[in-house]
């Protein structure tokens, strides 16, 4: 079988192909995201994360007014579970009638995971508070907990007020408490398999980044579509009320494929490969390495299982296996030859085409773009006579390079 004729730009090319990294940005007015999660009721262990971004004050002592993160329950004495930013402008856990503040200031536009914890068979505290990965803060409420029937509700309190302004990313709640060490394991990490305890998990990557996003108006629930939550009063274009970019940095799995030729490689590395036929994604026979040589045409892409996630790359697509470089600079015809003031290039079947005209002393002068079913006229009236670059590039990847003459 002979290798892809077609000359390759540069030689080689590189691809990254990432997961859509949103979050969601609330503007502290009026919105919020209301799920439909039934609250952990009663004395029951429970866990809130999230990935949270601010500058706002929410220090009452200067002027703030309380940031609500996320809420569950119903507003009477004990009868919450509030995660917020209070006092210090550090996070909160509320029952109603008392809490708990951690030491540390997170208003500084940085990214921060925070959790909060209640701990019902803890011997030392029941209470505690994390701040990216490591505690903060532990202790007692003088509150009786006793969480009341009521939806989580996302970016306010379960009263209404008191909304969170920024960013949230990587909404978690669990049924459960949540240890140091899985805190500090997990924070950073993308969750890829779901445990019973896990009751919601948003990552908030709908939308398009400070797009108009009027039509997607529904957070997503990782573990099932009937936790989706509702997104409330949010303007859902531009940069702020609306999906944003995120920054956060999570451990995810490492998609990007280099390209030389026909043969692809995986940069993943600790990772396990399956490279696909991607009519249909199915598995190539012993295809288990992170490089891989097409050995004839087609689109392919490889499966890549990293940090316990599984992802795939984007499809590749290789022409030409098999095909001569004679045969295919046969489709291509340039005439008149040399040009004059002008000439026409057709080169059939191979799809649409761009076409550039290069001086010699490097400098692009003419670019078009054609198709293979007609001829393209390129004019070159203005051109100085001489030697010149021809360069022709289709959309099926074949690129080929021609010298031509302008005599006028």
């Amino acid at each position: 079988m002979k290798k892809l004729a077609f000359l390759l730009l540069g030689g080689l090319f590189a691809f990254q192909v990432s997961a859509q990294n949103n979050a969601l940005n609330f503007d502290g007015i009026d919105d919020y995201v209301q799920t439909s999660i039934p609250s952990i009721q009663g004395t029951a262990a429970k866990t809130y994360e999230a990935w949270i971004r601010t500058t706002a004050n929410a220090n009452p002592n200067a002027g703030g007014t309380q940031k609500a993160i996320i809420d569950m329950g119903s507003f009477t004495t004990g009868a919450r579970f509030t995660m917020s930013l209070l006092f210090n402008n550090g996070i909160r856990i509320e029952v109603g009638g008392s809490g708990l503040n951690s030491t540390r200031p997170l208003n500084d536009g940085l990214w921060h995971h925070v959790a909060a914890v209640y701990d019902p068979l803890s011997s030392s505290a029941s209470y505690f508070l994390y701040v990216d990965g490591a505690l903060d803060t532990s202790g007692v409420l003088t509150t009786a907990i006793n969480t009341g029937a009521g939806d989580v509700v996302i970016g306010r309190r379960i009263d209404g007020i008191n909304r969170w302004n920024g960013d949230l990313d990587e909404v978690r709640i669990w049924s459960v408490a949540r240890t140091a060490s899985e805190i500090q394991t997990n924070y950073n990490k993308r969750l890829c398999s779901f445990p019973g305890t896990l009751a919601g998990y948003y990552r908030f990557n709908q939308g398009v980044a400070g797009g108009n996003n009027v039509l997607v108006s529904t957070a997503i629930n990782e573990l099932t579509r009937n936790g989706d939550g509702i997104l409330n009063n949010f303007s859902l274009t531009g940069t702020s009320s609306n999906w944003v970019a995120s920054s956060v940095l999570l451990d995810t799995v490492d998609t990007r494929v280099t390209r030389s030729g026909n043969t692809f490689t995986a940069v993943a590395t600790n990772a396990q490969f399956q490279w696909l036929n991607c009519n249909g994604f199915s598995v190539i026979s012993n295809a288990t390495n992170s490089t891989f040589s097409a050995t004839a045409n087609g689109s392919y892409a490889v499966k890549v299982t990293q940090n316990g996630c599984s992802d795939t790359s984007a499809c590749y697509t290789v022409t030409g296996v098999g095909t001569s470089s004679t045969t295919l600079e046969e489709n291509l015809l340039i005439y008149p030859m040399p040009l004059n003031d002008g000439g026409t290039v057709q080169f059939g079947g191979q799809g649409s085409f761009s076409v550039k005209l290069i001086d010699m002393t490097g400098k692009v002068v003419l670019f078009q773009n054609g198709n293979g079913t007609s001829p393209l006229f390129i004019s070159t009236t203005t051109l100085k006579n001489g030697m010149y670059l021809l360069e022709l590039e289709s959309q099926m990847g074949v690129f080929i390079r021609k010298k031509v003459t302008l005599l006028h």
